[in-house]
């Protein structure tokens, strides 16, 4: 009967060095002092040593005992490892031929597909609903023999006396995956859990957060640093290690652990976001992605299957899916584009992904619309992917904006497979996005800030430029329990930071990696404990506080007098058309020179930016303008006049902002107002 049961994803491996790198799996578990494989259901019941084999990784198939534990009857796939003398000769069999056969080779199938020894036999064993067992070998299932009623509960009592890791209830199709991703608790009052899924490098427990190492290195770390920082799964980035070091060193070197000498699980981005960063020497087209190396300046076409094939050679954990980014205060059209676009490029990112091990994540888009958000998830989740993303947020919505889609999104995602909110961020940011139900997170906020001399500790953030700290003898974070404070100082940090040293960006970089390993891992203390709920709202104000010890106060500024000649630096000028135009007396400079302002803003402000197309826009959110120069304002006035062309109840809000602090112009074009009838306009 059932020993023991190892739930276990089993992939098929494309080629031999793909099958190797799965043979590092866990031995057979001890108990009372001997090994327990896993006995062959029937009336010869034979006991099996489980043990690692290079060569032969067998499937038990156990349908039927979820309805027997009052559980929906659900197959179940299950490894299970058997020391057999001639492994490589199963391994061999069970490996698809396609095309005609040679002669020889054809005579070697029959030899390995004729019956071995029953000891020593690949089969997979079927236990269907009714009771009876079957044997599958190659797809064929043979009935052999029927389950008495007492046999029957002999594995019904095998099944619940199996410990936690052996067996879980029956679970969705979803949960079939290469991951075997496995809720373990929920918080109460929150969408927050805490969940694992295992790899090809081992076991992740969430919720988890990724350190950014885009060149298969976090700037200025060791791997020694980042496994005593906690970190267990690292990003790295498919663009740049396509452009260098090249996909023919990882081939050569053995894939990117071996390379970095990294034991933990890798992560890779397929490139999209870094395409979209290139707005201006990049081109989309169905086919992909067309941009500049940096390297050498040689044209690239990055497609879903070449990032596909790039991520496999670099030997990552989990691949992500080819997606098209853009900002998220993007239009509905353009987002819808980009979206579909985006389904369309996942489609083409499963089929070249094949039988890999690899795992695959589909990345949801849509931008900040809700009915994109819903379409992307519904046409995603009906793919066999292993875990959905949440992409296309953090690249430039407001806060409340990012909260409200992340927790849209999570909603429209399985709840048995991961979730990736993508970019984010900070350490407040971690905690509201666990509480609406995501589990990974990956930003570069924690070296970036070191940089800046930024701490992240558990009494708010601070600054250690600043020169308060030049005499600071205590540790960045007392509860800390990082080398950094461990050994340094605040005071010898703000001189590594005010001086520019390395030194001083590494140093607080391993503290703020540890101050987020320590939050994600204080976070899934909490829902195991079930009182997230009083955490999150303590900690969210924790983690929104500046440096209460020593608070910064913003320079006063003192508004100077108001300058009655600032107008006379400038002078209207009359054009031989009629239209008159401010001009800048020292330089010269004619504010719209050449043409009509009214009708060059007309174009330029409302026409070339579809202005009243996204006013109808039905978005609580401002539409924010930009007026860089106020000028006359001709800009201004003539995007306030489309607005009033719409009707109140059928209008967004609008802001409209200048950068201008010379007020000369306008206060001209006022005194002139009948030369310049643009200005005459009703208060509001």
């Amino acid at each position: 009967m059932v020993r023991r049961l190892v739930h276990e994803q089993e992939v098929r491996c494309a080629d031999e060095r793909t099958r190797d790198r799965q043979a590092l799996l866990p031995p057979a578990r001890e108990r009372g002092g001997r090994r327990v494989g896993i006995g062959e259901a029937g009336a010869a019941e034979r006991r099996l040593e489980a043990r690692v084999s290079r060569g032969l990784v067998e499937r038990l198939v156990v349908e039927g005992i979820g309805e027997h534990l009052g559980h929906r009857p659900v197959a179940r796939e299950l490894r299970m490892l058997r020391h057999v003398p001639e492994a490589r000769q199963a391994a061999e069999r069970d490996r698809p031929r396609v095309g005609r056969l040679e002669p020889g080779e054809e005579a070697e199938q029959r030899r390995l597909a004729a019956p071995v020894r029953a000891d020593e036999a690949d089969v997979v064993a079927v236990v269907d609903s009714e009771g009876q067992v079957g044997e599958e070998r190659r797809g064929a299932v043979r009935l052999r023999e029927s389950l008495t009623a007492e046999e029957k509960c002999h594995v019904r009592a095998e099944v619940e006396s199996l410990p936690a890791a052996c067996y879980t209830p029956p679970v969705t199709l979803h949960q079939m995956t290469r991951l075997r991703f496995r809720v373990d608790h929920r918080a109460s009052g929150s969408r927050a859990r805490a969940a694992r899924f295992h790899t090809l490098h081992g076991e992740v427990l969430t919720p988890v957060f990724m350190p950014v190492g885009t060149q298969a290195t976090v700037r200025g770390l060791s791997v020694e640093d980042l496994q005593a920082a906690g970190s267990t799964v690292l990003l790295a980035n498919a663009y740049h290690l396509l452009l260098r070091p090249g996909p023919e060193v990882f081939a050569r070197l053995g894939g990117i652990h071996r390379l970095m000498q990294w034991g933990g699980s890798v992560l890779t981005d397929s490139g999209g976001f870094q395409v979209f960063s290139l707005a201006g020497d990049r081109a989309i087209t169905e086919q992909g992605a067309v941009f500049r190396s940096y390297v050498d300046g040689t044209r690239i076409l990055l497609s879903p299957e070449r990032s596909i094939a790039v991520q496999e050679t670099i030997g990552s954990d989990i691949m992500m899916a080819m997606d098209q980014c853009i900002p998220s205060t993007a239009d509905h059209a353009s987002a819808a584009a980009a979206m579909h676009l985006t389904q369309r490029w996942a489609v083409r990112s499963l089929a070249a992904r094949g039988d890999s091990p690899q795992a695959l994540f589909g990345i949801v888009q849509g931008a900040c619309f809700e009915d994109l958000r819903r379409e992307s998830a519904e046409a995603l989740t009906r793919l066999p992917f292993d875990g959905f993303a949440i992409g296309g947020l953090a690249v430039g919505e407001s806060k409340a904006l990012r909260e409200r889609f992340t927790e849209l999104t999570t909603d429209l995602l399985p709840d048995d497979l991961p979730r990736y909110l993508m970019g984010v961020g900070t350490p407040v940011d971690l905690l509201e996005a666990v509480h609406r139900g995501v589990d990974m997170f990956d930003c570069s906020i924690p070296s970036l800030l070191a940089k800046q001399g930024v701490a992240f500790t558990s009494r708010g953030r601070v600054n250690l430029y600043r020169g308060v700290y030049k005499l600071a003898e205590e540790a960045v974070d007392p509860r800390c329990d990082c080398t950094t404070c461990g050994r340094y100082s605040r005071a010898y940090l703000h001189h590594l930071t005010k001086a520019g040293e390395v030194l001083g960006w590494q140093l607080l970089t391993k503290h703020n990696l540890r101050f987020y390993h320590a939050l994600t891992a204080t976070i899934r203390r909490h829902v195991v404990a079930d009182t997230f709920s009083a955490y999150y709202r303590e900690e969210r104000d924790v983690l929104l506080r500046g440096d209460d010890e020593y608070p910064s106060r913003p320079p006063t500024v003192r508004r100077g007098r108001r300058d009655p000649r600032a107008p006379e630096r400038f002078e209207v000028r009359e054009s031989a058309d009629g239209y008159a135009s401010v001009v800048h007396r020292r330089s010269g400079e004619i504010m719209h020179a050449g043409l009509d302002p009214a009708a060059e803003a007309q174009a330029v402000y409302v026409d070339q930016s579809r202005l009243a197309d996204r006013l109808r826009e039905p978005r609580p959110e401002p539409l924010v303008v930009w007026d860089v120069g106020l000028g006359a304002a001709h800009n201004a006035m003539a995007v306030l006049e489309c607005r009033d062309a719409i009707g109140a109840g059928a209008r967004r809000p609008l802001r409209l902002v200048s950068f201008e602090h010379d007020l000369g112009s306008l206060r001209l074009a006022l005194r002139n107002a009948t030369r310049f009838p643009h200005l005459h306009r009703a208060g509001p």
